[in-house]
């Protein structure tokens, strides 16, 4: 083997090592998007319920407890005393939060300087909406109000957290690819590999007699 041919040799081994590498990159893409794994992904990312869910469990300061048999998680309310926001305290909040914590908001497109507006406009908004409403809402003792800064600091996080998964359009781009692999078949790891040689001779890797033409 000459040495001109040793050298397209090596260079041959080196772009089928990367066609093999990339190929799998590939595979493995399609294996995170396809069937069960992707119905999960699209549901994660668009499951706003349970943020929701836990942003209502802390206004109402619910108490979680563990069930000795089934060692299941449930919430229960505490005592009428010791409830942070009382019932129209958590529905005007919830209501609030309807507008920012939503499919359609983490299905749109956002730029970084857009999500920092929105929130720096929310942030404002909450801080001074449920301090100016304190005492309706039941926050009525010295005890309850150390909790506000707390309460909505975690608000804020929850709505910004929803705005980052538009940032970019990145869900909606998600949903997108999950959707177009999902609808081609698996990439295999075998490559085909074309005839580049002449006189009807089949290309091998192995054989330096196939290389040229």
């Amino acid at each position: 083997m000459t040495p001109e041919e040793q050298q397209a040799y090596m260079n041959m081994q080196a772009r089928l090592a990367q066609s093999e590498s990339n190929t799998a990159k590939m595979s493995q893409a399609v294996t995170m998007f396809s069937g069960e794994e992707s119905d999960n992904l699209i549901k994660w990312q668009l499951d706003i319920e349970k943020s929701l869910l836990r942003i209502e469990r802390l206004l109402r300061k619910q108490i979680p407890k563990r069930d000795p048999k089934t060692q299941a998680i449930y919430y229960v309310d505490p005592l009428p005393e010791n409830q942070l926001f009382n019932e129209y305290g958590v529905n005007e909040i919830m209501n609030l939060l309807s507008w920012y914590v939503n499919k359609e908001v983490i299905l749109s497109v956002y730029q970084d300087e857009q999500i920092d507006l929105i929130m720096k406009q929310f942030g404002e908004e909450v801080i001074d909406f449920i301090y100016t409403n304190m005492e309706n809402f039941g926050l009525d003792t010295e005890e309850k109000k150390r909790s506000y800064p707390i309460i909505c600091m975690n608000i804020i996080n929850i709505v910004d957290a929803t705005y980052r998964k538009a940032l970019d359009g990145t869900t909606l781009e998600n949903l997108k690819t999950a959707r177009v692999v999902n609808q081609t078949e698996p990439i295999g790891r075998q490559t085909m590999y074309p005839n580049i040689s002449g006189g009807g001779k089949r290309f091998s890797i192995l054989n330096p007699g196939t290389w040229k033409g």
